[in-house]
This record gives structure tokens, sequence and C-alpha cells, in this order.
């Protein structure tokens, strides 16, 4: 039965690829087929099963840093825990577009919206809290190396993985001096 199952699977999964590929020459019953219209069947059936390999790689996570070039949409997450006479804790949400250039620069352009709560141990003070809702575009720079990648904003790197052929990063990053957390996801959309 399992055996049947995957032979059928087989034949399903390799007609549909089939069916995605076009060779130039058809034959019919009892017209003699010539060699060289043979050969240019066999050229274009072996050119789609390149293709596919070097895709099947990339999902395989076999990528160069050009594969990864190219706009994302981005979604983040960032909180801050930040110690001291006025300690402060933050959450921020980040949305918008990243753009990765081949020449290893970066751009966010996008908004930051979140609250910053600033608590005051005082009878004479309330605590406060600051609403952030920031358009913004930011510069920065990223690499690609050993199936990660690192993006660097200022002095704070951020890395994490990439998925799906690169169609899908997901990127962390922490900064113990102002107890900063955060995620970054990023898909693919050019």
């Amino acid at each position: 039965m399992r055996s049947s199952f995957i032979a059928l699977s087989c034949i399903v999964f390799s007609a549909a690829a089939v069916a995605q590929t076009t060779v130039p020459n058809t034959f019919t019953a009892g017209t003699a087929a010539k060699a060289a219209q043979v050969n240019a069947n066999f050229t274009a059936l072996a050119t789609a099963i390149d293709a596919l390999a070097s895709r099947v790689a990339k999902f395989e996570g076999q990528l160069a840093t050009s594969d990864l070039v190219g706009t994302y949409a981005i979604s983040g997450f960032q909180t801050e825990l930040v110690p001291g006479d006025l300690p402060e804790v933050s959450s921020y949400r980040f949305q918008g577009t990243v753009t990765l250039a081949n020449d290893g620069s970066g751009t966010f352009a996008g908004t930051e919206l979140g609250h910053q709560l600033t608590l005051l141990f005082s009878a004479a003070s309330d605590s406060t809290v600051t609403r952030r809702d920031t358009a913004e575009t930011v510069p920065f720079t990223w690499s690609f190396a050993a199936g990660a990648v690192t993006f660097t904003v200022g002095e704070n790197p951020l890395s994490g993985g990439v998925a799906s052929g690169g169609r899908l990063l997901v990127l962390t990053g922490s900064n113990p001096s102002d107890g900063t957390t955060v995620i970054l996801v990023l898909t693919r959309t050019g």
C-alpha cells in the first residue's frame, strides 16, 4: 500500500513538473524522430531540471549574498527596561519596508509606534507615559555569511537566520546598556 502511494505521488508530482516544461518538438506515432529534434527535447528538459535543482538548492539554504538583495516588508517589536534613578519601561513596534542593496547597505523606511513609561518614586511627581509615533528612514549595513544575516545600526548588531530561499529573515538583538531587546521579521516583496 505504501509503495503504491509513493509511486502514485511520484507520477503526480513528475507530471506537474513536466507540465511546466515545454519541449520544442512533439512526435506522433508512425513518424520517424530525427536525432536533432530528440536532442533538442533532451536539452530543454536538462535546462529545466538544472533550473529546478538551483531553486531547490536555495530553499535548502545554499544562498549567496546576492540572493538576499531586494525589498522586504518588516514587522518588529522592541522592549526596553532601563534601570536607574528614573527607571523606564518601553515597548515599540516597527512596520515598513527594508531594502537590501548589493553593496551591503540597507534602508528601513517606516514607522515606530509605542509607549515609554518613566517611573518616578517621589510624592511630588507622577510617573509619566510618553507616546512615540515616529515615521523614519534609517540607514544600516548588512552582511550574510555561513547562513546568518546581520544588520548593524550604529553599534548595535542584530543577527538571525534566513528561510524559504531568502524570502524570510528573522533577526534578534539586545543591548545590555539600555535593556533593549528586539525581534524583526522580514518577508520578501520584491
